[in-house]
């Protein structure tokens, strides 16, 4: 992975007025670098989020220098993410649509959305919460380390389920545009979802969640069916 020391990131002010034509590729391997920096400090702030929640015998001088701790990671974390979808977007706008492809073979943080194969999942079990029907998934560890970059750091929030890898479904694309008038409170905010079952040819089918429908707790992936019995 590539170091951070001696590394100056461009504000998004300072990469809106540049010239973007001549970005190098390092530009893009250190975005993934940065992705992963994000992608494996998120955990400790909602560890942290969930002790401040659940602890009812804290002090209030705890409580408050805990919330400060929080309000300030919390602070931190999101400047990086912006930094991160900023230097995201100008990169893939230089780029062919070949050369994009390339990028979202090779890292999750320049996916649109995030596709897996029921083979992917190593075991699973259902639960009900809130009287929805929400399956726990276990995934191979490299799945999970790409998956859990995209969840916590892309601003795709779309997970798809396929039967099959031979499954062909709607192509995804990524937009090219940065959306800078959304504003989030914390570095995990996700939108209001949906989950949608999709039958394809030849007996395949996809799943597909997006926004809060699904997410992944310490190294487990869950999937909300909603109330209704799931396919």
């Amino acid at each position: 992975m590539i170091g951070f020391k001696n590394i100056s990131f461009k504000t998004q002010e300072s990469l809106s007025k540049s010239d973007t034509s001549d970005i190098p590729e390092v530009f893009g391997e250190i975005t993934e670098a940065m992705a992963e920096r994000l992608a494996d400090q998120i955990p400790e702030l909602l560890k942290k989020i969930d002790y401040l929640q659940k602890n009812k015998n804290l002090s209030q001088k705890d409580i408050n220098e805990l919330q400060k701790w929080v309000d300030k990671k919390n602070e931190e974390l999101c400047k990086l993410k912006e930094t991160i979808a900023v230097r995201k977007y100008s990169y893939i706008k230089t780029l062919s649509d070949d050369e994009r492809v390339s990028l979202v073979e090779r890292h999750p943080i320049w996916m649109g959305d995030f596709k897996l194969c029921l083979d992917q999942i190593q075991d699973l079990a259902a639960i009900h919460r809130d009287e929805n029907t929400v399956i726990q998934c276990l995934l191979d560890p490299d799945t999970f380390k790409s998956l859990r970059v995209f969840y916590y750091v892309s601003d795709g929030q779309v997970l798809i389920i396929n039967s099959s890898k031979n499954v062909k479904g709607i192509p995804s694309r990524e937009p090219l545009e940065h959306n800078t008038n959304v504003v989030h409170d914390t570095v995990i905010d996700r939108s209001q979802g949906e989950y949608i079952f999709l039958p394809m040819p030849e007996g395949h089918a996809q799943w597909i969640f997006k926004g809060n429908r699904w997410g992944i707790e310490k190294s487990v992936l869950w999937l909300d069916f909603g109330k209704n019995k799931g396919h």
